[in-house]
């Protein structure tokens, strides 16, 4: 069972939907099931055993068309196993499939050990932003149901080594909620953090994808872009987009760019005046109120504003008032040491850092 964490514009879901794409094509062995949870469906209990199910089955069939073998699966008895509506009977169908086929692995069908043919055959269940589980608290019997999947993700996971885990999340403290449980309590999860690129990387990441013809444009934008994008993907995908579409509509880079800057300067300029405000915020799912001052949020942006490169350790906060609260309401990042890790550099951590290069550059004008 693995945390996969990061910042919402790092690339978690990416990373996620290119390994059930090579998985689909014969890359890895094994079938998967990925449930979004920012779809509404997915926030009932009914709707995400539908997901559940009906995601493994697709990959199933995706697997038999191309005439790849899926251990273990007679896909047209699964299709009916599944068709069986709620939670209980479809984690009831999934265990018995994971746990039945786990001798099924055969050492012929990996290069090095029986071992490692017996990992890379597991099933994988993908649960994208996992921490909406949360909402399931607020619904009739949902707490019941939250507490029954995550026995059984433990169950055949941890217990009985039937299948791989992935819970992926931007919420900084989705891994303290998740290990509050019950049934995670004497199991130990492995996490693995998705961070920014560096400088470097990030740079050869966007020349590589801008038209051939907007090469010089974009080296020439590089500066200013990675001074306030830094090196979250997505951000960068979206320069990418931009490059294209000057192309296409015969603009200059450079001009599609500052439109683009101005975009992301007052969506952060909004976020961080928000926390000015902490009474006026809306309710976002299962979140509670906001914990902090305007007085407090003002001590914390100046703490910001003087950093070097807006990087704080997070002991070294521990006197504002509603620290915490911050983090949760996705006014600030708590980010723990990950060796992935490639564009922040600290001595300790966890650090608290803003939630964008941008928003950095808004606090430098505030405080």
């Amino acid at each position: 069972m693995v945390i996969v964490t990061g910042p919402k514009d790092s690339g978690k879901t990416a990373l996620l939907r290119e390994y059930r794409r090579r998985q689909a094509h014969g890359e890895f062995l094994g079938v998967s099931s990925y449930i979004d949870m920012r779809e509404k469906p997915n926030v009932d209990p009914a709707g995400f055993a539908a997901s559940l199910r009906g995601s493994m089955v697709d990959s199933m069939e995706l697997k038999e068309k191309l005439g790849i073998e899926v251990l273990g699966a007679n896909v047209e008895h699964c299709k009916g196993s599944a068709s069986e509506d709620g939670l209980s009977m479809t984690m009831r169908w999934l265990e018995s499939y994971c746990l039945e086929r786990r001798h099924l692995v055969r050492p012929e069908q990996c290069s090095t050990t029986l071992v490692d043919a017996y990992k890379q055959g597991f099933p994988t269940i993908f649960i994208d932003e996992a921490n909406a589980l949360a909402a399931w608290h607020s619904l009739p019997d949902g707490e019941a149901q939250l507490e029954a999947l995550f026995r059984f993700l433990v169950r055949i996971s941890k217990q009985e080594c039937g299948a791989h885990i992935v819970l992926a999340s931007s919420e900084s403290f989705f891994r303290r909620w998740l290990l509050s449980s019950a049934a995670f309590q004497g199991h130990g999860v492995s996490v693995f953090s998705v961070g920014h690129l560096a400088e470097e990387e990030a740079k050869a990441f966007m020349l590589e994808r801008v038209p051939a013809s907007s090469k010089k444009e974009a080296e020439a934008v590089w500066d200013d872009v990675f001074a306030h994008v830094g090196g979250a993907i997505l951000n960068l995908h979206r320069v990418v987009r931009l490059a294209h579409r000057a192309v296409a509509t015969g603009e200059r880079l450079r001009d599609r760019w500052e439109r683009e800057k101005k975009r992301l300067f007052m969506d952060a300029a909004y976020r961080v005046m928000e926390g000015f405000r902490p009474e006026g915020m809306r309710k976002v799912g299962v979140r509670e109120p906001p914990k902090w001052k305007k007085d407090d949020w003002a001590r914390l942006v100046k703490k910001m504003a003087d950093s070097r490169d807006g990087v704080i350790a997070y002991d070294s906060l521990a006197d504002v008032p509603g620290l915490d609260s911050m983090i949760e309401h996705d006014l600030l990042q708590l980010r723990a040491y990950s060796d992935t890790e490639r564009e922040i550099i600290a001595d300790e951590w966890p650090v608290v850092i803003p939630t964008s290069r941008m928003a950095l550059h808004v606090m430098r004008i505030k405080g």
